[in-house]
């Protein structure tokens, strides 16, 4: 399934999460190697070395870097979409272990209904941020993320987070060098390579 992951661009905000404003445009191929490479090895560890919530949330909106999954934006807000890139990011925390972690990555990616375009481990270290295309002529963003939602539940019984609705909602960024791209991200990273 082409999916011309190049073309599927995204807005990227520097920390901390009240700049609302992008600073550059980038795409689902630039977002892997972002998250793959040793740019978050830092921030990434010292976040999952703390342990008091609300350290966590402070530090999560202070120093990382976040980007609207689902399109471009003047302003980060819903009003404030330039346009939509047709993908939705689904958010799934709270994972208890490491093995109920590594299960639900697995079956998410194995899911038949959905193409998995990339799949990295949240910044907390106990969840997934799943990445997936959608088609907006058959309803709405919203409408997409209510129906993935309940399916998940329905189907797995796993819990995506609801307060992920919103088209411009912020995703953070980490490290984890273990994320997953589908072949489309890959083959672009392998053209950049050779182009050099």
């Amino acid at each position: 399934m082409e999916q011309r992951v190049n073309t599927k661009n995204i807005s990227y905000f520097n920390a901390p999460i009240t700049n609302t404003k992008p600073v550059e445009k980038v795409n689902y191929v630039d977002v892997y190697q972002i998250v793959t490479s040793d740019k978050l090895v830092e921030t990434t560890n010292e976040l999952r070395g703390l342990c008091n919530p609300n350290a966590i949330k402070d530090f999560k909106a202070t120093m990382l870097p976040h980007i609207t999954p689902s399109g471009i934006c003047y302003t980060r807000c819903d009003d404030g979409m330039k346009y939509h890139n047709e993908t939705i990011c689904i958010d799934i925390d709270g994972m208890e272990s490491e093995e109920q972690l590594q299960e639900t990555k697995r079956i998410l990616m194995e899911d038949t209904c959905f193409y998995t375009l990339m799949l990295f481990r949240s910044p907390s270290g106990n969840g997934l941020k799943w990445f997936i295309p959608i088609d907006l002529t058959q309803c709405g963003h919203r409408k997409w993320f209510e129906g993935i939602r309940n399916y998940l539940y329905q189907t797995y019984g796993i819990v995506a987070d609801e307060k992920c609705v919103n088209p411009s909602r912020s995703c953070y960024l980490c490290h984890d060098e273990d994320a997953y791209a589908c072949e489309e991200i890959l083959n672009n990273i392998k053209i950049k390579k050779d182009e050099k």
